[in-house]
């Protein structure tokens, strides 16, 4: 059972470190669209 939890708590830091991740990379995209209002969305990819 602790093998388990162990298992578990790394899934869930995970999943909060990448949530937190994809967040702050969508706040860089939108700050950049902002920042290039002249160039094309796809551009930015």
């Amino acid at each position: 059972m602790d093998e388990k939890l162990k298992w578990v708590i790394a899934a869930g830091l995970v999943g909060f470190v990448g949530a937190a991740v994809w967040q702050f990379l969508k706040e860089s995209a939108n700050a950049a669209r902002r920042a290039d209002r002249h160039r094309e969305p796809w551009e930015l990819v």
